[in-house]
């Protein structure tokens, strides 16, 4: 038997990337499937522009717009993210005592 080098059993193979699809085809796609009329995919396309155009949150101290990816992550809000940004969270956080 040839001496080869065995791959960990436990880790699969990840699969494939799916192909890259624009938001014009996925809301095509979802037209199509669902029997939507051109009214109803421009609003759905509407509603998409506006939902990425805001993507983010306002932060509840500072009152600034930023992306998700200044809010740390708190899986018991809505959001999944911090009211307040990482940078509002760090200035009021109290300094530890010296041991």
């Amino acid at each position: 038997m040839p001496a080869t080098p065995e791959q960990p059993r436990h880790r699969r193979p990840s699969p494939p990337e799916p192909p890259a699809v624009g938001a014009d085809q996925l809301i095509a796609g979802a037209a199509a499937r669902l029997g939507w009329g051109d009214e109803e995919a421009a609003s759905t396309r509407r509603a998409l522009e506006r939902r990425l155009a805001d993507a983010g949150k306002t932060c509840a101290r500072c009152g600034e717009h930023k992306s998700f990816a200044a809010f740390g992550a708190d899986a018991s809000k809505p959001s999944g993210r911090y009211p307040a940004c990482r940078r509002c969270r760090m200035r009021v956080r109290p300094k530890r005592p010296a041991a």
